[in-house]
C-alpha cells in the first residue's frame, strides 16, 4: 500500500545505494576530501557490511541497535583494543545524516536512528596543548632529531599551520622582505619572513582519485602523486600570509641547503618537504604523524597530536594577550568567535589572573571562589548533551561538583552522578527535566535549541529595534 507523501519508486533503494547518492550530491552539501574519505572508511569498515543490502524503508532502529552492540564488542585489529564509543558515535551520526537526507527526498517517512535506545554518545575530549615550558623542552629535544623532522615540527609550533597547510608549502611561498613598523612616531624597517598559505596537501585513496569529475568536485589544484593531491585551503580566510620569527626562516633555509648538499636542487615550484631516501618525491604527511608519536614516546612527553600543536600555538598567543581577531587571522579561522569557542581554556586562565588581581587590589582578598555554573553547562549535564556547552566548561563544572579531576573515562559516570545531585537538590530543575523527557525527540530538540540560543554568549541573538511600530503592526496584523 502506498504511504501518503512518499515517493514509493525511490523507496526501493538499499542503504548502500542511498549512501552513494548522498555522498555524490553536491547541491545538498559540499564536502572536503578528508570528510568524504572518513565517511567512506566508516561505511566500508562497518555500516555497509551490516545494513548495506537492506532496503532503506525496511531498516529499523533494532537493526541499528544490533550494529552498535556488535561494534561495542569488537576489537581493533592493529592493537587488540575495543572500538571507542566516539568511533561508534561517528557511525551513528553518519547513518542519521543519510536517513535525514532520504527524508528530505521523501524516500522514507521516518528516521530510525532517532529512535535508537541508548544511542552512542560522543566522548568529550579535552583539547590538549603544550605550555610554553613544554614547547621549549620540545625545541631543545629537536636538536637531536633529523633536520627535516625538526624543520616541520618547529614550523608548526611557530605558525599554528594545519598539517596539510605545512605540506602544501612550496619554496615560492617563503619570502623575505623589509616591513615598516611605526614606534613612538618613528618608522623603522625590519627584515622579516613571510609564509604564504595557498594550498593544502591531502591524502586520497585510489578509488577517490579515479572517481568522475574528481578535480572539479573537490577543488583540486594539482595531483602530486598517486596518494596526494593539492587542494584549495579549507576556507577563504585560510588563504593567508603569516609572518614568522627569523629562527623559523633560518631553519627552513638550512633544510633547503641540506637538500642541495644531497644532490637535489629545489626550484621555486617544488614542495618544501621531500622524501628522506628519494628527494624527488614529496614527503607523505602520514609519516610525520608516525614520527611525532615516536618522538613523544621516546622522550616521555605528554601525548598530544600533530593538530594539537596548532592548539598550543593559539593558546600561547591568547595567553600573552594577542587579540582574538589577530589569532583568528593567523590561524585562518573565518571568525574570531571560532577561535574563542575552541580555545576558551586559554581565556579562562587569563580571566583567573584578572580576578585575582581585582581581589587583591580592590577587595584585599584572594582565592575568591565562584560556585556558579554556566546555564548551558547546566543544561548539558541535565540533558546528557555535551554539544550544548564548551567541553572545558563541562569538565570544570564536574571537577568542582565532584571535588576531583574528572578524566575522559569517568565522564559518563560523573555526568550521571552530577545530574542526579543537581536534580535532587533543585525541585524546579527536576520538574523541568521530567517535562522535557515526556516530549517527542523532535520537539525536545527544538525546545533545547531555543534555550541554547538564548543563553549562548558566543552567538548572541542579533535584534535591531523596530523603526516604525505602527507600520510593523499593520504589516503583521492577523486576519
Amino acid at each position: 500500500m502506498k504511504e501518503e507523501g512518499l515517493k514509493i519508486e525511490n523507496g526501493g533503494y538499499t542503504f548502500t545505494q542511498t549512501a552513494k547518492i548522498y555522498l555524490d550530491d553536491e547541491k545538498y552539501q559540499r564536502r572536503s576530501i578528508t570528510t568524504v574519505r572518513g565517511y567512506k572508511q566508516l561505511l566500508n569498515n562497518w555500516i555497509l557490511k551490516e545494513i548495506g543490502d537492506i532496503k532503506l524503508r525496511n531498516i529499523t532502529e533494532q537493526d541499528l541497535e544490533k550494529l552498535y552492540d556488535k561494534m561495542r564488542k569488537a576489537v581493533r585489529q592493529r592493537d587488540g583494543q575495543p572500538l571507542s564509543e566516539t568511533y561508534v558515535c561517528h557511525c551513528h551520526k553518519l547513518i542519521t545524516s543519510i536517513f535525514n537526507y532520504a527524508k528530505k527526498k521523501k524516500w522514507v517517512l521516518t528516521n530510525p536512528a532517532e529512535f535508537v535506545v541508548n544511542p552512542p554518545k560522543l566522548k568529550i575530549q579535552k583539547r590538549d596543548y603544550y605550555s610554553l615550558e613544554e614547547m621549549l623542552e620540545v625545541f631543545e629535544l629537536l636538536e637531536n632529531c633529523s633536520l627535516r623532522f625538526k624543520t616541520a615540527i618547529f614550523t608548526l609550533f611557530n605558525t599554528g599551520f594545519r598539517r596539510g597547510e605545512l605540506f602544501g608549502l612550496k619554496w615560492s611561498d617563503i619570502t623575505r622582505r623589509k616591513m615598516p613598523l611605526v614606534q613612538n612616531g618613528t618608522t623603522k624597517f625590519y627584515t622579516t619572513c613571510i609564509i604564504n598559505v595557498e594550498r593544502e596537501l591531502i591524502v586520497v585513496t585510489k578509488e577517490l582519485l579515479e572517481s568522475p569529475d574528481f578535480m572539479r568536485k573537490y577543488n583540486v589544484i594539482e595531483i602530486v602523486d598517486d596518494t596526494l593531491v593539492a587542494v584549495h585551503p579549507k576556507t577563504d580566510k585560510s588563504v593567508r600570509k603569516a609572518i614568522v620569527v627569523n629562527e623559523v626562516y633560518d631553519t627552513l633555509m638550512k633544510y633547503k641547503q641540506q637538500q642541495i648538499d644531497n644532490g637535489f636542487n629545489p626550484t621555486e615550484n617544488d614542495y618544501v618537504f621531500r622524501g628522506e631516501e628519494n628527494l624527488n618525491r614529496v614527503w607523505h604527511p602520514d609519516n610525520l604523524t608516525i614520527l611525532w608519536r615516536k618522538f613523544i614516546d621516546k622522550n616521555n612527553l605528554k601525548r598530544i597530536t600533530i593538530h594539537d600543536i596548532r592548539h598550543s600555538h593559539a593558546t600561547y598567543l591568547l595567553s600573552i594577550g594577542i587579540p582574538p581577531q589577530d589569532v583568528a587571522r593567523r590561524l585562518g579561522h573565518s571568525e574570531p568567535s571560532t577561535t574563542l569557542r575552541i580555545y576558551t581554556h586559554s581565556n579562562l586562565v587569563q580571566d583567573q589572573k584578572i580576578v585575582n588581581m581585582m581581589a587583591d587590589s580592590i577587595y584585599n582578598q584572594s582565592n575568591i571562589v565562584d560556585n556558579g555554573v554556566n546555564p548551558l553547562t547546566l543544561l548539558s549535564i541535565i540533558t546528557n548533551d555535551s554539544k550544548l556547552s564548551n567541553s572545558e566548561d563541562i569538565f570544570n563544572a564536574l571537577d568542582f561538583l565532584t571535588q576531583k579531576q574528572v578524566t575522559n573515562d569517568e565522564l559518563d559516570s560523573s555526568m550521571e552522578l552530577c545530574k542526579k545531585y543537581i536534580l535532587d537538590n533543585n525541585p524546579k530543575l527536576k520538574q523541568f527535566n521530567d517535562a522535557i523527557e515526556t516530549l517527542s525527540p523532535e520537539l525536545r530538540k527544538t525546545l533545547i535549541g531555543g534555550i541554547t540560543a538564548i543563553f549562548d554568549n558566543n552567538n548572541e541573538l542579533k535584534l535591531d529595534p523596530i523603526i516604525n511600530l505602527t507600520e510593523y503592526n499593520k504589516e503583521n496584523i492577523s486576519i
